[in-house]
Protein backbone atom coordinates (compact mmCIF):
# COMPACT_ATOMS: atom_id res chain seq x y z
CA UNK A 1 0.00 0.00 0.00
CA UNK A 2 2.96 2.32 0.91
CA UNK A 3 4.26 1.77 -2.41
CA UNK A 4 1.15 2.58 -4.24
CA UNK A 5 0.82 5.76 -2.32
CA UNK A 6 4.61 6.65 -3.14
CA UNK A 7 4.25 6.18 -6.76
CA UNK A 8 0.76 7.83 -6.74
CA UNK A 9 2.56 11.29 -5.43
CA UNK A 10 5.48 10.49 -7.97
CA UNK A 11 2.93 10.86 -10.42
CA UNK A 12 1.32 13.47 -8.70
CA UNK A 13 4.69 15.55 -8.59
CA UNK A 14 5.92 14.72 -12.06
CA UNK A 15 2.48 16.55 -12.99
CA UNK A 16 2.43 19.65 -10.95
CA UNK A 17 5.84 19.72 -12.19
CA UNK A 18 5.34 19.85 -15.93
CA UNK A 19 1.94 22.07 -15.53
CA UNK A 20 4.33 24.39 -13.88
CA UNK A 21 6.63 24.67 -15.86
CA UNK A 22 4.05 24.41 -19.32
CA UNK A 23 2.65 27.60 -17.52
CA UNK A 24 5.35 29.99 -17.00
CA UNK A 25 6.24 29.19 -20.66
CA UNK A 26 3.34 29.09 -22.60
CA UNK A 27 0.94 31.30 -20.59
CA UNK A 28 3.49 34.33 -20.08
CA UNK A 29 2.82 34.29 -15.69
CA UNK A 30 3.82 38.09 -15.63
CA UNK A 31 7.49 38.37 -13.47
CA UNK A 32 8.18 34.59 -13.57
CA UNK A 33 9.54 34.23 -17.42
CA UNK A 34 13.30 35.09 -17.90
CA UNK A 35 13.07 37.61 -20.75
CA UNK A 36 16.19 37.29 -22.43
CA UNK A 37 15.25 33.48 -23.25
CA UNK A 38 11.78 34.54 -24.91
CA UNK A 39 12.40 34.81 -28.45
CA UNK A 40 10.76 37.68 -30.49
CA UNK A 41 8.50 35.26 -32.16
CA UNK A 42 7.78 33.35 -28.87
CA UNK A 43 6.89 37.31 -27.59
CA UNK A 44 4.43 37.75 -30.43
CA UNK A 45 2.62 34.20 -30.23
CA UNK A 46 1.77 34.86 -26.76
CA UNK A 47 -0.31 38.30 -27.42
CA UNK A 48 1.08 39.76 -24.21
CA UNK A 49 2.12 43.45 -24.67
CA UNK A 50 3.72 43.71 -21.64
CA UNK A 51 6.05 40.47 -22.83
CA UNK A 52 5.98 42.39 -25.96
CA UNK A 53 7.34 45.42 -25.06
CA UNK A 54 9.67 43.88 -22.54
CA UNK A 55 11.64 41.63 -25.53
CA UNK A 56 11.46 44.86 -27.66
CA UNK A 57 13.70 47.28 -25.22
CA UNK A 58 16.05 43.99 -24.68
CA UNK A 59 15.95 43.79 -29.07
CA UNK A 60 17.16 47.47 -29.15
CA UNK A 61 19.53 46.93 -26.59
CA UNK A 62 21.19 44.22 -28.66
CA UNK A 63 20.93 46.04 -31.76
CA UNK A 64 22.81 49.10 -30.45
CA UNK A 65 25.66 46.87 -29.76
CA UNK A 66 25.64 45.18 -33.03
CA UNK A 67 26.44 46.30 -36.57
CA UNK A 68 25.71 45.47 -40.08
CA UNK A 69 23.21 42.34 -40.53
CA UNK A 70 23.21 40.95 -37.06
CA UNK A 71 21.81 44.39 -36.32
CA UNK A 72 19.27 45.02 -38.70
CA UNK A 73 18.19 41.20 -38.16
CA UNK A 74 17.75 42.35 -34.75
CA UNK A 75 15.71 45.85 -35.72
CA UNK A 76 13.75 43.84 -38.10
CA UNK A 77 12.52 42.25 -35.22
CA UNK A 78 11.72 44.91 -32.69
CA UNK A 79 10.06 46.02 -35.39
CA UNK A 80 7.71 43.08 -35.68
CA UNK A 81 7.42 43.44 -31.58
CA UNK A 82 6.46 46.82 -31.95
CA UNK A 83 3.88 46.14 -34.90
CA UNK A 84 2.30 43.63 -32.52
CA UNK A 85 2.00 46.50 -29.79
CA UNK A 86 0.72 48.78 -32.30
CA UNK A 87 -1.85 46.76 -33.36
CA UNK A 88 -1.80 46.84 -37.03
CA UNK A 89 -2.02 44.11 -38.80
CA UNK A 90 -2.57 45.46 -42.63
CA UNK A 91 -1.11 48.86 -43.52
CA UNK A 92 -3.26 48.89 -46.65
CA UNK A 93 -5.23 50.86 -44.21
CA UNK A 94 -2.99 54.21 -45.27
CA UNK A 95 -4.63 53.56 -49.12
CA UNK A 96 -8.47 54.11 -47.60
CA UNK A 97 -7.17 58.06 -47.47
CA UNK A 98 -9.10 59.55 -50.39
CA UNK A 99 -6.00 61.52 -50.96
CA UNK A 100 -2.12 60.67 -51.21
CA UNK A 101 -0.63 62.50 -53.55
CA UNK A 102 -2.16 65.44 -54.75
CA UNK A 103 -0.71 66.79 -58.34
CA UNK A 104 2.63 66.14 -56.50
CA UNK A 105 3.07 69.10 -54.10
CA UNK A 106 3.06 66.43 -51.54
CA UNK A 107 -0.26 66.63 -49.74
CA UNK A 108 -0.49 63.78 -47.90
CA UNK A 109 -2.00 64.58 -44.77
CA UNK A 110 -5.07 62.81 -45.29
CA UNK A 111 -2.41 59.33 -45.31
CA UNK A 112 -1.91 60.58 -41.81
CA UNK A 113 -5.35 61.87 -40.72
CA UNK A 114 -6.79 58.50 -41.53
CA UNK A 115 -4.35 57.39 -38.67
CA UNK A 116 -6.53 59.42 -36.42
CA UNK A 117 -9.77 57.69 -36.75
CA UNK A 118 -8.08 54.23 -35.01
CA UNK A 119 -7.77 52.23 -32.57
CA UNK A 120 -3.93 51.99 -32.86
CA UNK A 121 -1.16 52.77 -30.12
CA UNK A 122 0.37 55.82 -32.45
CA UNK A 123 3.34 55.61 -30.09
CA UNK A 124 3.89 51.91 -30.93
CA UNK A 125 3.47 52.01 -34.66
CA UNK A 126 5.89 55.39 -34.48
CA UNK A 127 8.65 53.01 -33.35
CA UNK A 128 7.96 50.84 -35.90
CA UNK A 129 9.04 53.66 -38.79
CA UNK A 130 12.49 54.17 -36.07
CA UNK A 131 12.87 50.34 -36.34
CA UNK A 132 12.65 50.13 -39.44
CA UNK A 133 14.91 53.38 -40.65
CA UNK A 134 17.54 52.04 -38.19
CA UNK A 135 17.65 48.29 -39.61
CA UNK A 136 18.42 50.15 -43.31
CA UNK A 137 20.86 52.46 -41.41
CA UNK A 138 22.63 49.30 -40.04
CA UNK A 139 22.49 47.14 -43.64
CA UNK A 140 20.99 49.27 -46.79
CA UNK A 141 18.34 47.18 -48.99
CA UNK A 142 18.21 44.52 -46.13
CA UNK A 143 14.64 45.90 -45.50
CA UNK A 144 11.82 43.91 -47.46
CA UNK A 145 9.54 45.79 -49.49
CA UNK A 146 6.53 45.00 -47.21
CA UNK A 147 8.38 46.12 -44.35
CA UNK A 148 8.37 49.89 -46.04
CA UNK A 149 4.71 49.82 -45.82
CA UNK A 150 4.18 49.75 -42.26
CA UNK A 151 7.18 52.05 -42.19
CA UNK A 152 5.19 54.84 -43.93
CA UNK A 153 2.50 53.91 -41.50
CA UNK A 154 5.17 54.56 -38.72
CA UNK A 155 5.84 57.68 -40.18
CA UNK A 156 2.17 58.32 -40.60
CA UNK A 157 1.99 57.76 -36.61
CA UNK A 158 4.69 60.25 -35.86
CA UNK A 159 3.17 62.87 -37.74
CA UNK A 160 0.06 62.71 -35.77
CA UNK A 161 1.44 61.93 -32.66
CA UNK A 162 3.46 65.76 -33.15
CA UNK A 163 0.33 67.35 -34.71
CA UNK A 164 -1.21 66.26 -30.77
CA UNK A 165 1.80 67.27 -28.92
CA UNK A 166 1.01 70.47 -31.22
CA UNK A 167 -2.74 70.43 -29.91
CA UNK A 168 -3.58 70.77 -33.96
CA UNK A 169 -5.00 68.26 -36.21
CA UNK A 170 -2.66 66.78 -38.92
CA UNK A 171 -4.12 69.66 -41.58
CA UNK A 172 -3.38 72.10 -39.17
CA UNK A 173 0.07 70.98 -38.23
CA UNK A 174 1.40 70.45 -41.78
CA UNK A 175 -0.50 73.93 -43.12
CA UNK A 176 2.43 75.62 -40.78
CA UNK A 177 5.24 74.19 -43.39
CA UNK A 178 5.91 75.74 -46.76
CA UNK A 179 5.05 72.42 -47.95
CA UNK A 180 4.14 68.84 -46.11
CA UNK A 181 7.50 67.29 -47.06
CA UNK A 182 9.38 70.02 -45.46
CA UNK A 183 8.41 67.96 -42.17
CA UNK A 184 11.07 64.99 -41.55
CA UNK A 185 8.37 62.50 -40.87
CA UNK A 186 6.38 63.11 -43.84
CA UNK A 187 9.30 63.15 -46.21
CA UNK A 188 10.08 60.17 -44.73
CA UNK A 189 6.65 58.30 -45.29
CA UNK A 190 6.80 59.08 -48.84
CA UNK A 191 10.48 58.31 -48.64
CA UNK A 192 9.11 54.50 -47.66
CA UNK A 193 6.25 54.05 -50.08
CA UNK A 194 8.99 54.80 -53.02
CA UNK A 195 11.42 52.39 -51.61
CA UNK A 196 7.95 49.94 -51.67
CA UNK A 197 7.20 50.63 -55.00
CA UNK A 198 7.32 47.07 -56.19
CA UNK A 199 4.48 45.96 -53.56
CA UNK A 200 2.05 49.13 -53.81
CA UNK A 201 -1.09 49.11 -55.55
CA UNK A 202 -0.78 49.79 -59.11
CA UNK A 203 -2.73 52.94 -59.09
CA UNK A 204 -0.80 54.40 -55.99
CA UNK A 205 2.81 53.20 -57.76
CA UNK A 206 1.72 54.73 -60.96
CA UNK A 207 0.86 58.35 -58.91
CA UNK A 208 4.51 58.19 -57.32
CA UNK A 209 5.96 57.50 -60.76
CA UNK A 210 4.20 60.40 -62.12
CA UNK A 211 5.53 62.75 -59.83
CA UNK A 212 8.98 61.57 -60.08
CA UNK A 213 10.54 64.21 -61.03
CA UNK A 214 8.99 66.50 -58.80
CA UNK A 215 9.57 64.25 -55.28
CA UNK A 216 13.14 64.05 -56.31
CA UNK A 217 13.61 67.56 -56.17
CA UNK A 218 12.04 67.56 -52.81
CA UNK A 219 14.93 65.18 -51.57
CA UNK A 220 13.12 62.12 -52.18
CA UNK A 221 15.49 59.24 -53.18
CA UNK A 222 14.30 56.67 -56.17
CA UNK A 223 16.30 53.41 -56.42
Amino acid sequence: MKSFFRVCLIILLSILYFSCEAFFTSNWFQGAADISNITAEEALNSGDPEIMQQVFDQLVIEAADATGTEASELYLQAADLALGISGLSDPAILFEAPELLSGGDGSVGDMFAILTETNLDLDALEDVGVMIANAEGSDPGSVPGDMWLFAAAGNGAAVVNDAADAGKNVTEFLDGYADPLDNTDAKAAVQSLVYALDVLPDDLASEILDNQADLIGKGIIFP
